[in-house]
This record gives C-alpha cells, sequence and structure tokens, in this order.
C-alpha cells in the first residue's frame, strides 16, 4: 500500500511539474538557450534540412514558452526565417561573428529586446572563435543585459594534445573577457542585472575550472551546471544560464529544466533537430525594479 502511494505522490508530482514548466506565466520572464546545430539556410548546408524539419524545430521552442530564446549555431537571417514562419508573435535578431556559426535570439513581440552590439572581443582568435551577442531586456518591472555566447569547442578537429590545450586555453580566455566585461558593467552602469547564457562548452564543476573567472566574478550562479547531459548520461551539461548577485533575487526556485529532446522524439528526427537541448529558467517580474 505504501509503495502505491508513493508511486501516486510520484506521478502527481510529475504532472504538476511538467504543467508548472509548460503553462506561459505572465508575471515571469522564461528565458531559454538553444544550440540548434548549423542551421542554414537551406543552400550548401552542414546538416541540410526539408520543410518538415524546420517544422519541427519551431514547435519544440514554442513548447518551451519562453519569452526570449538565445540560440547559437545559426547561419543567418534565412536560416532563422525558415523557422520563425511557424512562429507568430515572435520576432528575431541575429548576430555576426564574421562566421557561418552566429548566436541570435528569438523573443516575443509582446516585451521589449533591443539590439546593443556584437560583442567582438569573445573572438579573442580570428577565425577560431565567436563574438557574443548583447540585447537589453524588459518585462514588467525587471530590465537585464542579456548575453549570449558560444565558447571554444574542443571536437574531433582537436586530434593532437597540443590542440586540444589550444581550445582549453581559448575557452578560459573568453571566460576572462567575459569576467571583465561583467565587472565593468557592474561597477560603471546604472543597470546593474545581467544574465548570460548559451553554449560554453565547458561546466564550473569540472576539475579544470577553465570557467572559474565567470562564476569569482561578482558571485555569478550557474544555474544549469548540474544538469545533465540530454545526449549521454555520463556527460555533464555544457548550455548553461547564468546569472549575478542581483538577478538572483528573481529566479523562480524550480523553474530550471532541461527539454529532453531525444525522449520526445525517433534517432532520426533528432539528428535533423540538434545534438543539444535547450534549457529553460523563470524569473519574477513583479518585484519592484533595483537599480
Amino acid at each position: 500500500m505504501k509503495l502505491k502511494i508513493y508511486i501516486i505522490l510520484l506521478i502527481i508530482i510529475s504532472i504538476s511539474c511538467e504543467s508548472f514548466r509548460k503553462e506561459y506565466d505572465e508575471n515571469a520572464i522564461t528565458i531559454a538557450t538553444f544550440n540548434v546545430e548549423w542551421l542554414g539556410d537551406g543552400k550548401d548546408d552542414r546538416n541540410p534540412r526539408n520543410e518538415y524539419d524546420y517544422k519541427r524545430i519551431a514547435e519544440i521552442l514554442i513548447d518551451l514558452k519562453a519569452d526570449v530564446i538565445g540560440l547559437q549555431e545559426v547561419e543567418n537571417n534565412l536560416a532563422l526565417e525558415k523557422i520563425i514562419k511557424f512562429m507568430p508573435g515572435y520576432k528575431y535578431i541575429v548576430g555576426e561573428t564574421g562566421y557561418i556559426q552566429n548566436p541570435a535570439f528569438l523573443y516575443r513581440e509582446s516585451i521589449q529586446v533591443n539590439f546593443v552590439e556584437n560583442y567582438k572581443p569573445l573572438a579573442v582568435k580570428a577565425n577560431r572563435t565567436r563574438s557574443g551577442l548583447l540585447v537589453y531586456v524588459r518585462k514588467g518591472n525587471f530590465d537585464f543585459y542579456l548575453m549570449n555566447v558560444h565558447f571554444k569547442s574542443t571536437s574531433k578537429a582537436d586530434s593532437t594534445e597540443e590542440l586540444k590545450l589550444e581550445s582549453y586555453e581559448l575557452r578560459r580566455k573568453q571566460a576572462e573577457v567575459l569576467k571583465n566585461w561583467s565587472d565593468s558593467l557592474h561597477n560603471y552602469s546604472n543597470e546593474k542585472d545581467i544574465i548570460i547564457i548559451g553554449d560554453f562548452n565547458d561546466n564550473p564543476l569540472r576539475p579544470s575550472k577553465i570557467l572559474s573567472p565567470i562564476v569569482f566574478s561578482n558571485n555569478f550562479l550557474f544555474l544549469t551546471d548540474k544538469l545533465g547531459s540530454c545526449k549521454n548520461l555520463d556527460w555533464d551539461n555544457i548550455d548553461h544560464i547564468v546569472i549575478n548577485r542581483s538577478v538572483f533575487q528573481r529566479f523562480i526556485q524550480g523553474s530550471v529544466y532541461m527539454y529532453n529532446i531525444p525522449a520526445k522524439y525517433e534517432d532520426y528526427e533528432v539528428k535533423k533537430i540538434s545534438d543539444h537541448c535547450p534549457v529553460i529558467a523563470k524569473f519574477n517580474i513583479l518585484i519592484p525594479d533595483n537599480d
């Protein structure tokens, strides 16, 4: 009998969490990040997709119920238009890194999102690293700077130990640049609230501590460091939502989750969606502004 009651409680909790995640919340702002893996414009794409593939990706993005979604690996505006045509009520901004993989934002028309700059200092080595994309966001009483990043990866192309060490060092340098940027903003800007999202290709809990500069800058908190990879249960998460101290009071506890694409789709479908999964977090917009 106790076992049956326990199972029923787990089912109720699961349903409640799913409902909490899937309902659009007017009293919060929902932020998501998703690496869409070589999202191309249909011409000589690295990962060719058909109309149904683009529509499937759009359906996932809509299902997030997010106000702002940071994307990575977007080729250009044409690539994003292949998705947003299935997403009424959303607009977009595509950044420029000088490379085929760019950061972008999708956002609801009902909230304020203003382009600030392509943050070029994050491209610490030409043709090897990418610029960030910075926007200013406001919904309700909450306004903040939102930075979208895609740090240097360590891939199969890094075929030697020397190349691997170089990718680690480039990623560390990017973390240092991001620390200096956030420190400067915190010290000299009237706006103190900062959220950083994107594909960091690393996790702050790893022994290498490559992302330590961000962790120790103005008490930044990785909300997503303890999530596992949706691709392999033995891997840690590399797609993150990071907030600074002044944003923490708005963070809605229990709102962080990963949208598990492999659990919802067949393998052949997943290959045309992405090798990453979206991560999401919510923030209260009713608390009075603190800056």
